[in-house]
């Protein structure tokens, strides 16, 4: 996620006016922690003792837990935007990319389940709850996305579960009450993080014209900009 924040840096600096689009994933299970979450004790214990890295984001929002999942980053001009519009007008490629994947995916209706508590809190988990700026599947969150704004410029991050990893989320996290969210195991079996990233690159591709494609390995960066 350093390289998300060095690529704000540079189109701060520079102005380009192109948007750019990079997704990756993650070498074994990695708890990334909004830029404005506390990180308690207990909760770097509980990772510790389970082997899972913490890294800090950039952008805020809630913990996600980086385990076989597909991670997004987009580098925009915020223009006139507002933050729902940008949030809305990536998630029009999502939802393209979900699409060719036979998956019929909308902006989720702001929803916390019972017992779930307000706030960033160092247990807080991003798909406990979902907000205006994720994404749902048949009612459930397949999607979770933050930002960040600086300099004209916003940077997104967002995550795709493709395996069911709530076990594990609830318990490092430990919060109360049901998890709403599905996975791409649960919705498509056998769909892979290549199958994936190729789909979302072709959503971007569709709304934004075509992408010009840097590199591209599984659990390695790719990066396009159109």
């Amino acid at each position: 996620m350093d390289v998300d924040a060095a690529l704000l840096d540079h189109a701060v600096a520079t102005g380009s006016p192109r948007p750019l689009l990079r997704v990756y994933g993650w070498h074994g299970p990695v708890l990334s922690v909004g830029a404005h979450q506390r990180l308690s004790h207990e909760l770097a214990s509980r990772c510790e003792s389970r082997g899972v890295e913490v890294v800090r984001r950039p952008t805020g929002g809630a913990a996600v837990l980086h385990d076989n999942d597909l991670t997004y980053s987009v580098v925009a001009p915020s223009g006139r935007r507002g933050v729902l519009e940008a949030y809305g007008w990536v998630a029009e490629s999502l939802i393209e990319g979900l699409s060719l994947l036979g998956l019929n995916a909308e902006v989720g209706r702001r929803r916390r389940p019972p017992g779930i508590p307000a706030g960033l809190g160092a247990d807080s988990a991003c798909f406990a709850e979902t907000m205006g700026a994720d994404l749902q599947v048949s009612g459930e969150k397949i999607c979770g996305s933050a930002q960040v704004r600086r300099g004209g410029w916003f940077l997104q991050h967002g995550s795709i579960p493709i395996a069911d990893n709530r076990l594990l989320t609830e318990a490092l996290l430990k919060h109360p009450g049901p998890n709403p969210s599905t996975c791409m195991e649960r919705l498509r079996p056998g769909t892979s993080w290549e199958e994936l990233s190729e789909s979302l690159i072709q959503g971007f591709s569709a709304r934004w014209g075509t992408c010009h494609e840097i590199e591209h390995e599984s659990f390695l960066p790719v990066e396009c900009a159109g």
